[in-house]
């Protein structure tokens, strides 16, 4: 898929080397995309794009006008490219646990036993670390500690990963309905899928748009609900649902 957009300014070509792998996006929303992209900026502004890896993929890295995985920040003044890697998801291998001495006889097990010899549990390996649903060890913070909204209704969300687990997701973000009616339904604002390396952590922007940043300047702060969505790419996933208090960011953010 090859998407044009308004052909005035700086043309930014975006490929993804592997399609169907994740998408590429950009804070803008001008370049979001699985294949190919083609955007275009004014000359010498800046240009922020997110490689983000679908359920079972990991993003590898960027190559062209950004290098290594991090958020990939530009001011392209020319006709600039740039490619987004990514590669399936391979469990780490298992962990064989410390040396020790051999015993001085090995120990016998009745025939038939689990652990007999031959048995499968005999020769068991410890597995490898899996998402825990009921403790997924992942924490949630905004931009410099602030869950702020820009003029632009851009939320900045920084997401931690404290597990021994490669993980992949979505975080989707709505309004909180008011009061205590039973029926009342939240509308959905904005979402973005994002990866964490184990003990790593990643910046995910949620465009909720800018009629949420106009009622803030009125408010100065809204409830919202947060739900983020896990997997660990082999059939374990976890939820996690918060009220976050979202208010506007500081003049020049």
């Amino acid at each position: 898929m090859t998407a044009d957009f308004e052909s005035s300014g700086v043309q930014f070509t975006v490929t993804n080397t592997a399609p169907g792998s994740g998408t590429v996006t950009d804070y803008s929303n001008q370049i979001n995309c699985g294949s190919s992209c083609v955007g275009y900026f004014p000359s010498g502004s800046a240009v922020t794009l997110v490689g983000n890896a679908n359920p079972g993929f990991v993003f590898t890295g960027w190559s062209g006008a950004c290098t290594g995985t991090a958020t990939c920040r530009v001011y392209p003044t020319g006709p600039t490219a740039l490619s987004a890697s990514f590669a399936p998801y391979s469990p780490p291998a298992a962990y064989p646990g410390p040396a020790s001495a051999a015993p001085s006889s090995s120990p016998t097990y009745p025939t038939g036993s689990p652990l007999s010899a031959g048995s499968p549990l005999s020769a068991a390996q410890p597995a490898a670390p899996t998402l825990n649903p009921g403790n997924p060890g992942v924490s949630i913070s905004g931009t410099g500690g602030s869950l702020a909204v820009t003029g632009a209704g851009m939320l900045s969300l920084v997401l931690h990963n404290a597990s021994r687990v490669p993980l992949s997701g979505q975080v989707k973000i709505s309004t909180k309905p008011a009061g205590s009616r039973r029926h009342a339904k939240a509308k959905q604002l904005g979402q973005r899928r994002f990866s964490l390396t184990p003990g790593g952590s990643s910046k995910v922007p949620v465009p909720l748009g800018a009629s949420i940043a106009r009622q803030l300047r009125s408010h100065h702060s809204m409830a919202l609900q947060l739900v983020i969505t896990l997997s660990d790419g082999r059939g374990h996933t976890a939820r996690i649902t918060r009220t976050i208090t979202v208010k506007p960011a500081a003049k020049g953010h």
